[in-house]
């Protein structure tokens, strides 16, 4: 005679219990990777382009030659964007010596003002104006769904640039 406690291993539905919870915890996983690998390229996006302007404004400050030349103002310009259709230029005494497309990964950028955002900054120390007509400025960066959001500001009193990982007020 055989005693149930002799017994050793699982039963059959134990292990399609197990199976199913794996499943399901591979499912979440899954899905949070996704998530975070699109967050992940909005972010090397933004941060892209505060490292452009940072380096328009370096440009300013120590007085980079373009084309032979040293320019009287170092512009960096982004208009509006749509998906699919996405772009900064940076540029020296209006003469685009660099232009940057950003339909890639499907972001878009919204400045408050309808006409194209102007940030330039003039030699030899770097001073930031905007073409808006105030100190300063912000635009939005965020996915095609807006479910994800950056907030670039800069301020042409202080000529500070700044990233933060929520929306523009």
């Amino acid at each position: 005679m055989i005693l149930l406690s002799d017994k050793k291993g699982f039963t059959l539905m134990e292990l399609l219990i197990g199976l199913a919870v794996f499943a399901l915890l591979c499912t979440f996983l899954v899905a949070s990777y996704h998530n975070n690998e699109k967050a992940q390229k909005l972010k090397d996006r933004a941060q892209n382009l505060v490292l452009a302007l940072q380096k328009v404004q370096n440009m300013a400050l120590t007085g980079q030659e373009v084309n032979g030349l040293t320019p009287a103002r170092y512009e960096f310009s982004i208009s509006n964007c749509e998906i699919g259709s996405c772009s900064y230029s940076l540029l020296a005494d209006g003469s685009v010596f660099s232009d940057v497309s950003l339909s890639d990964i499907g972001i878009c950028i919204k400045s408050p003002a309808s006409s194209p955002l102007i940030v330039a900054f003039s030699p030899p120390r770097g001073n930031m104006s905007l073409s808006a007509s105030a100190n300063t400025a912000a635009f939005d960066i965020f996915t095609e769904d807006a479910s994800l959001a950056f907030c670039l500001d800069l301020n042409a009193i202080s000529g500070r640039i700044n990233l933060s990982s929520i929306a523009c007020p």
